[in-house]
């Protein structure tokens, strides 16, 4: 799993990246996004390969679903569409981009940037989890959140296909 930490009391350039035996464990992320990882877990193991898109029951993780996203690898690999966004995500960044390409409604700095996420996951074929990184939401406020994107192969194909990412705003303000 990769994971990047960025802590805003003593901020560092980029981002700090962890992968192996240095990882720290699931008990560090949010109970949100442990959900989610043991409801992803519990498919890869079952199968002992990467979980498809078929296996993938929002009504499994209703809780959860409102911050997730599902999206589908574009057909260059360049961009990817959101298959599903969640009620959180429309909430807190007052927008709907079910059916939308990433470059369509994120600004291009920050679409680069999650693209580059989706592209690794896709050829790492493994989890990238992003600690306190700082999203500029509703009404122009820049908020910590933290997210968590796994890989997920298409019907009837080994090859990563979708990315099923999860993302746990910090602040208090949610639309529960």
């Amino acid at each position: 799993m990769t994971i990047v930490v960025n802590d805003f009391r003593n901020p560092v350039r980029g981002a700090i990246e962890w992968s192996g035996e240095n990882a720290p464990d699931i008990q560090h992320m949010s109970p949100r996004v442990q959900i989610l990882k043991r409801y992803w877990d519990g498919h890869k193991e079952s199968h002992g390969h990467l979980p498809c898109i078929c296996d993938i029951e929002l009504m499994d993780i209703y809780q959860i679903a409102p911050h997730i996203a599902i999206d589908d690898i574009g057909p260059y690999q360049d961009d990817f569409k959101n298959r599903y966004w969640g009620g959180e995500l429309t909430w807190r960044f007052a927008f709907e981009a079910t059916g939308k390409y990433v470059v369509s409604y994120q600004p291009p700095c920050f679409a680069e940037k999650l693209i580059t996420r989706y592209q690794d996951v896709m050829q790492s074929r493994q989890p990238s989890w992003q600690k306190a990184m700082k999203v500029r939401g509703r009404y122009n406020t820049h908020v910590p959140v933290e997210a968590l994107h796994l890989p997920l192969s298409g019907r009837d194909q080994p090859h990563v296909k979708h990315v099923l990412s999860i993302f746990d705003f910090v602040s208090g303000a949610s639309s529960d």
